[in-house]
């Protein structure tokens, strides 16, 4: 989410369906294949290399599930930063522009240019999971797509080319495509819909391969393969773009639910509709530009050896209208809303795809060279986007892994480091044990493919057993696969010395003799010693550095008159609670990120809070994009009821689902009333003015009274006004002692309660004599403990968001000595949105691996629009009858400027004679 490489290769022969210079050029020799290890066999050498292959592949595995679940240091979370993301992505292409590479045969969408376009898409797409820049999500939606056609492109090409259509080819395919995310599922204990990509690339290779199978009698004839082509359009379309009817359902609803799951909050149906929604017709779109392709060949190669006149007056007019339709798209659709943009992009994102490729491949100057950095990028496309869930960012990408706090530029390029190292070994490995054990004779591939199977099983049992039996912490799993690798050893050294003496190797069986039971077993106790010390080490290193509160014993209660300490709150326990643990995290400074239509003069640093508690990335708390608010509470219905600082959160939650107008600024807006707004899918969040403890409760007590159904989240606070006004905390205590009833009454309805602690009072800041004398911090602090101590609120709400614990380190950033800058308050509604995140979850804080709470329900068939729909359909039936993969202005350009001799040389007989010729074809 750039990312399978599109095929495979065996030894000695080009297999990889991308390599268009190589399997549509006739007379061109083939190019080195790529070496993959060789077929398993019952010697030593190829049983030991299968087991130090084996042996590498889990230690990276095993490092990537110690970053997910055992950090030495706390998983950091996310942030946006422009200047940032831009300085990268720049900083990249000057790296690469001192790099530039010439190869020889400048081929239209050459082997080198394809690798190169997918290693800068891949990188802007890590990146921009990275830096959660929602900005520029339409752009990497279009990346996305120009993967999933070109697996049509590929794939397409190698059926058409090579024709093998053998069980062991499909096997080879989908060991490269799932080989991998297999493994990850298995040990990360994840979803196969969390990782889309692959069984989006799965689905549509099989849709090549069928579609290209059936009836392959015709594939190289003239007019049938194309009319093949329309058959399946027809079937994608009835599948997906007919209106309240597709077939979506009947053809995929078997197996794939609606309950929520890791990856699919709506159910994996939806999951699955949404995903292939957005790029359902893409892989078609591929499959017709390749079977053009050597007509595009062709009209490049005639128009470049026309006079130099009639060359520049037809490539630059083509050019010129084909940029025209990209700056058309660029206009039209690219500036929309993210969720108005997916409704566009199945119909609309080949359109950019189509003027990259042509502008690309223009002259054979740009052709002749490539970048080497980003074609190093894009070997690796697969297994970079999988281990990004996993070493580069955690918590399957909702937070970054960290290895030097406190310094995220740095520990941004040590992760890198590491990730990219990890990844290219992945990549190896994968392709080594496919050689390996999925060889090109049938029954190995078959016998093979059963014992890795098998294999699998019996792991992911032993798994199943340890984890009922609570044996799941590092170093016991780490003794098991210890155990297990000695067993391997004993196991080989009894086949090896059971072979018959006329088969003894001198060198096999001294290796053999050399494994020795009693070595193993002193072997198997050191290891098994020194893993129980390492871990012991790193949970007391971890402990004392990073959970100080773990080790010490909670602080007494001094009768019912004591309170907790102001943020006592929100110190770490030894259990996780999310809801609590929420108010875990720490003000950061970073460099200022701009502000729509701001310009920054000088440097300047500008905070953000983060949330870097124990529990973390545990729970998966993070800031809440927008789009995400609306899932959350989109639908439900939001009341806040208090004082002053519940108002600027209204307004905090009106900007987190996206009302940009939403401000307490407006001296014209209503202060000391009541405040109400609609929300997009249905909901609402309303503020009630309640500034006295007392006044919530007759407000609370009226809803009840008047309203068949009460609001899903209830968000309170109160004490100000009361230090303030009424001067008198024991009768504040009385007043939250009745609110409590009430409380518990609505809580009994299904009603999430959430009570915000006051912020902290700058007492240097208050503005007036009463605040001065009757409303500074220390008296603040005893209404504070009363709502938060023993006989207080805490039994009678579902979560407490500590207002002090958010700004105890921001005198200097509050306006009058109670109220904050939008920042504070920003960060308090996210606190908030986060606890109902987790209020919302089923097992609630136990894991970030919980399934998430339903989400608002989808029905399928809603992304379908006819309109566009039939503007496709017109510019599908173009390309096919015209033979022309740009909208067909190259050949109608051609056709009024280059004249009748140069229209003459385009031809279908022309453009696949010769390479039907080379493949021994003789179409009908």
């Amino acid at each position: 989410r750039a990312f399978p490489a599109l095929g495979d290769a065996k030894p000695q022969v080009v297999e990889d369906p991308e390599d268009q210079q190589q399997l549509l050029k006739s007379k061109a020799p083939l190019a080195p294949a790529k070496k993959l290890s060789l077929p398993l066999a019952a010697t030593l050498p190829s049983v030991r290399a299968l087991c130090w292959e084996l042996a590498r592949l889990g230690a990276v595995v095993g490092f990537s599930w110690l970053c997910e679940y055992h950090p030495i240091f706390p998983h950091s979370q996310k942030y946006w930063e422009r200047d940032q993301y831009y300085f990268l992505c720049l900083l990249l292409f000057i790296f690469c522009i001192r790099d530039i590479r010439y190869i020889k045969k400048n081929d239209v969408l050459n082997r080198e240019q394809s690798e190169e376009w997918k290693g800068w898409m891949q990188f802007m797409f890590l990146l921009y999971h990275y830096y959660k820049a929602e900005e520029v999500y339409n752009s990497i939606r279009v990346m996305i797509t120009c993967y999933v056609w070109m697996t049509g492109f590929g794939n397409f090409s190698f059926f058409y080319i090579k024709q093998d259509f053998s069980s062991v080819r499909v096997v080879q395919m989908l060991w490269r495509l799932n080989f991998l995310v297999v493994i990850l599922c298995l040990v990360m204990g994840n979803t196969y819909i969390l990782y889309y990509i692959c069984p989006l690339h799965t689905f549509f290779f099989l849709m090549v391969y069928v579609a290209m199978g059936i009836g392959k009698s015709v594939n190289h004839t003239k007019w049938g393969i194309r009319w093949k082509l329309l058959a399946l359009a027809v079937v994608i379309l009835a599948v997906w773009d007919v209106p309240r009817y597709c077939l979506f359902r009947y053809t995929f609803g078997f197996g794939l639910g609606s309950d929520p799951s890791i990856g699919a909050t709506s159910g994996t149906l939806w999951e699955w509709y949404f995903r292939t929604s957005l790029d359902h017709w893409s892989t078609f779109l591929g499959m017709i530009f390749a079977l053009n392709f050597p007509m595009m060949t062709l009209w490049f190669k005639k128009v470049e050896s026309a006079p130099e006149n009639t060359r520049l007056l037809i490539k630059g007019a083509a050019g010129a209208a084909v940029l025209a339709v990209g700056i058309w798209w660029t206009a039209v659709f690219l500036p929309l809303p993210k969720l108005d943009y997916n409704m566009t992009n199945a119909y609309f994102a080949f359109v950019p795809l189509l003027v990259y490729v042509f502008l690309r491949n223009l002259t054979p100057g740009l052709r002749s060279y490539y970048l080497g950095p980003l074609h190093s990028i894009g070997k690796t496309t697969l297994e970079t986007y999988l281990m990004q869930h996993h070493i580069w960012l955690t918590s399957n990408a909702k937070t970054l892994v960290t290895i030097l706090p406190g310094y995220p530029k740095i520990n941004f390029l040590l992760v890198s480091c590491v990730f990219i190292v990890l990844s290219q070994e992945l990549y190896r490995l994968t392709m080594s044990l496919r050689g390996m054990l999925l060889p090109d004779s049938f029954a190995a591939c078959a016998r093979n493919s059963l014992g890795v199977a098998l294999v699998l099983g019996v792991c992911w049992g032993l798994g199943v057993v340890l984890t009922m039996a609570g044996l799941n912490g590092p170093w016991v799993i780490g003794t098991v696969i210890i155990g297990l690798a000695l067993a391997a050893l004993m196991a080989l050294r009894w086949l090896l010395l059971a072979q018959p003496p006329a088969h003894h190797n001198p060198a096999h069986l001294a290796a053999a003799v050399s494994v020795h039971p009693r070595r193993i077993v002193i072997v198997f106790g050191v290891l098994l010693v020194a893993m129980n010390t390492l871990s012991a080490y790193v949970s007391v290193f971890t402990a004392e550095r990073y959970m100080p509160a773990v080790l010490l014993p909670p602080p007494p209660h001094h009768g019912s008159g004591t309170s907790p300490s102001p943020g006592q709150l929100s110190q770490p326990s030894t259990t996780v609670n999310c809801v609590a643990d929420v108010n875990l995290g720490s003000w950061r400074s970073f460099p200022c990120r701009e502000a729509p239509g701001a310009i920054l003069a000088t440097p300047c640093e500008a905070s953000s809070w983060v949330w870097d508690g124990p529990s973390a990335h545990v729970c998966g708390h993070e800031r809440l994009t927008s789009a995400e608010v609306l899932d959350l509470v989109g639908s439900k219905h939001v009341l806040l009821a208090g004082d002053s600082i519940q108002r600027y959160l209204y307004y905090s939650m009106a900007r987190a689902v996206g009302d940009t107008a939403a401000h307490g600024h407006n001296g014209s807006a209503p202060r000391h009333s009541d405040i109400s707004c609609s929300l997009p899918a249905g909901g609402s969040l309303r503020f009630l003015w309640s500034p006295f403890a007392k006044n919530i409760t007759s407000r609370l007590d009226t809803l009840q009274a008047r309203s068949s159904s009460l609001p899903e989240v209830v968000i309170l606070g109160a004490g100000l006004w009361d230090a303030l006004h009424h001067r008198d905390a024991q009768d504040y205590a009385r007043q939250l002692h009745a609110l409590a009833s009430v409380l518990d009454s609505i809580r009994r309805k299904g009603t999430h309660v959430l009570w915000v602690a006051n912020t902290r009072v700058v007492d240097e800041r208050l503005n007036t004599v009463d605040k001065q004398t009757f409303m500074h911090e220390s008296i603040v602090e005893r209404y504070r403990n009363a709502a938060l101590g023993p006989s207080g609120l805490q039994d009678h709400v579902d979560g407490v968001a500590d207002g002090y614990i958010v700004t105890k380190d921001r005198e200097l950033h509050s306006v009058d000595g109670v109220h904050y800058d939008d920042n504070v308050y920003d960060t308090m509604a996210q606190i908030l949105l986060n606890q109902v995140k987790d209020l919302t979850k089923p097992a609630a804080g136990s894991s970030a691996k919980s399934a998430p709470a339903p989400a608002p329900a989808h029905e399928l068939c809603s992304m379908c629009q006819p309109k566009r729909v039939l503007w496709l359909v017109c510019v599908i039936v173009l390309l096919i009858f015209s033979m022309d993969n740009f909208f067909g202005l190259p050949t109608l350009i051609t056709r009024v400027l280059g004249g009748a001799d140069l229209v003459g040389e385009l031809t279908w007989e022309k453009a696949y004679g010769p390479l039907h010729q080379s493949l021994g074809i003789v179409p009908a």
